[in-house]
């Protein structure tokens, strides 16, 4: 047996024989302790640390992206290349010559994956696709889409027809997202098929359809893109006062957000007069592990802090993301999906009128009621941070503190210990989908009738109940599930829509893409 080649590309005379070592880290002679590089399929994290065994670091920065392909730079203490190399395969960018995970062996200035090219789907793909669902999921008989590079656009066919273009996610149940939707048989058809609205029509789209909003300026907090409901699929888009927060929520979104955000940095600087401070968010699932570098600072100045916005005459801190870049799912402090709820129950208040907020969060609720006069305002919420905020959030908006009362509690205990005839006015019930409260756990999907009914049987004659939910399970069936609650309290409701503001656009058949369920229920 001859020495070990080590050089992946080199030349080999013919009928040489061979034994492969698919041994990874044989092919890496990598000390421990020492920095390496390797090459690996573009990362969308810049950097980050990844966890080893027995408390050692590996931290890693992408030093160059060159189109599909990154060079990834290791530092690490312990198991080194070894720990480099699993840990890549698990963010989906096997080392390139990684052959025990499934990397390439592409030479440099080949193509990794194929970036375009036909996939076949089967017919309950296609049956999904028809009825409007804009995602195509993982099924035995579709075709592999795992040659094709995150955010490639293919041509999904069935039976000879096409069926539109898609951007390949590559997840574990998701495969890809409509781009551009085909006309039946335009695969037999020799008429020219009409070509996709570029990126920047996208966005110029969806900020026109929302003009009227941001020429009212009743608000500096506004969504200018959602994802499939505005044709830019896994991107979603905020502003806040003078922030710009771009969200990539799918690899199939990774090649658009650049130019989206460049599109809607132009747009903004006409709007404030100045460029906006963009800020780019990573939220992919799955995530691998370790502290990744999910949000960063694109462009623009820096931003102040704290950094406050508008909502009429609520004044509301949020939180950029930047001081914890770390952070998978960073929240901003803010919703402002909820701004036409805000104006729906501060629209009911009166002047003597009690009422509860509950998983109050940051108290934008109980801002609304109190600044349309409600005589008292309980928030009730477990973070003692969030209670905090409420408390600044108030000061910010001059509300009067002394007609508001936050308590740290459970919502449901809260409920339970509050004496028999103690009633509201007004409820707002915002859960979560899922949470752990001690050793209790809470559901939506189990247990959300049951707490509905309790809200109701506190509330007066006349007043209301506003519950919201986004459990997309049972999404579609609120109303239904609301009523069912009031039979179960004894009690009659009128039931209203109360859906989010007109910037968070929905399509029908995708409950996945709706910000959230809402009803305003009234006791009669």
């Amino acid at each position: 047996m001859g020495a070990p080649i080590r050089d992946l590309h080199a030349e080999i005379p013919p009928a040489s024989a061979l034994w492969l070592d698919d041994r990874s880290e044989a092919a890496l002679p990598l000390a421990t302790g020492e920095a390496f590089d390797l090459d690996a399929p573009a990362l969308p994290w810049p950097s980050g640390v990844v966890p080893v065994r027995g408390g050692s670091r590996l931290s890693f920065e992408v030093l160059e992206a060159r189109g599909e392909r990154s060079r990834v730079r290791f530092e690490c203490e312990g198991e080194g290349a070894t720990r480099a190399l699993s840990w890549l395969a698990q963010a989906g960018s096997p080392a390139i010559g990684d052959l025990a995970h499934g990397g390439s062996l592409a030479r440099e200035g080949e193509p990794l994956f194929a970036n375009e090219g036909q996939l076949r789907i089967s017919e309950a793909a296609r049956r999904a696709l028809a009825k409007g669902h804009p995602w195509l999921t993982r099924d035995r008989e579709s075709e592999d889409d795992g040659r094709f590079a995150p955010g490639a656009i293919v041509e999904l066919v069935s039976e000879g027809d096409s069926l539109g273009l898609a951007r390949i996610e590559s997840g574990p149940h998701l495969v890809a997202r409509m781009w551009h939707a085909g006309a039946p048989h335009a695969a037999r058809s020799r008429a020219p098929a009409p070509k996709p609205a570029s990126i920047e029509e996208r966005v110029a789209r969806a900020l026109a359809r929302r003009e009227k909003l941001r020429a009212e300026r009743s608000s500096d907090s506004l969504r200018l893109v959602h994802g499939e409901a505005d044709a830019l699929p896994g991107l979603f888009a905020d502003r806040f006062g003078p922030l710009l927060r771009v969200l990539v929520a799918g690899r199939a979104a990774l090649p658009l957000w650049e130019r989206a955000s460049a599109a809607l940095a132009r747009a903004l600087r006409e709007e404030l007069g100045h460029e906006p401070s963009t800020v780019l968010v990573l939220q992919l699932r799955p995530q691998p592990p370790g502290e990744l570098t999910c949000v960063r600072q694109l462009s623009g100045p820096a931003l102040p802090e704290p950094l406050v916005v508008h909502e009429g005459a609520l004044a509301v801190r949020i939180e950029s993301g930047l001081a914890e870049p770390a952070r998978p799912h960073p929240g901003v402090g803010f919703f402002p999906d909820q701004r036409a709820n805000r104006a729906r129950v501060a629209a009911l208040v009166h002047a003597s009128g009690r009422y509860l907020n509950l998983f109050a969060h940051t108290g934008a609720f109980s801002a609304a009621l109190l600044a349309a006069g409600a005589a008292e305002v309980v928030s009730v919420d477990l973070s003692a941070p969030y209670l905090a905020r409420i408390e600044e959030n108030l000061r910010l908006s001059a509300l009067p503190l002394e007609r508001h009362r936050s308590v740290k509690r459970d919502a449901r205990r809260y409920l339970a210990e509050l004496a028999a005839d103690e009633r509201f006015d007004g409820i707002v019930l915002d859960p979560p989908t899922a949470a752990a409260a001690g050793a209790e756990f809470w559901s939506a999907r189990q247990g959300l009738e049951g707490f509905v009914a309790a809200c109701l049987a506190r509330v007066r004659p006349g007043g209301f109940l506003l519950v919201t939910t986004n459990d997309r399970r049972s999404a579609g069936r609120l109303a239904e599930r609301v009523e069912a609650a009031a039979r179960a309290a004894s009690c009659r409701v009128a039931l209203a829509h109360a859906g989010p503001a007109q910037d968070f656009p929905a399509l029908k058949r995708f409950p996945e893409g709706a910000a959230f369920e809402g009803v305003l229920a009234t006791r009669t």
